[in-house]
């Protein structure tokens, strides 16, 4: 699956690519959504161009990204509350997104 990730500190679009990973695996308490639209928001632009450096150390290349709308694909199998088809918004934690994770690529997986 294609994603957005920040390989260098710098202005945007200079500090930013696609880049390929593996689509996760769906565990049983996941969702798995199909992105269809991920936001710009200021905190990524001052993020990516190194602006909060001094408290926010990447481990470049870094996920990009917080907030993802998409369609319900996949559900766990203890997930209630939701269909595949269902249309939904995300927004990742922002502790979680610089370890591991971002919005900002093809598919995202909801715990």
């Amino acid at each position: 699956m294609k994603r957005i990730e920040i390989c260098s500190y710098g202005p945007l679009p200079q500090c930013v690519r696609f880049a390929e990973g593996d689509l996760p695996a769906v565990g049983d308490h996941d969702i798995l959504v199909k992105v269809v639209a991920v936001s710009v928001n200021p905190i990524d632009y001052k993020i990516a161009n190194g602006d909060l450096r001094r408290v926010l150390r990447l481990n470049l290349p870094a996920p990009f990204g917080f907030d993802c709308c998409g369609r319900v694909e996949v559900l766990g199998s203890k997930v209630i509350g939701y269909e595949v088809g269902d249309l939904v918004y995300a927004r990742a934690p922002r502790e979680r997104s610089f370890c591991r994770t971002s919005e900002a690529k093809e598919y995202s997986l909801l715990e």
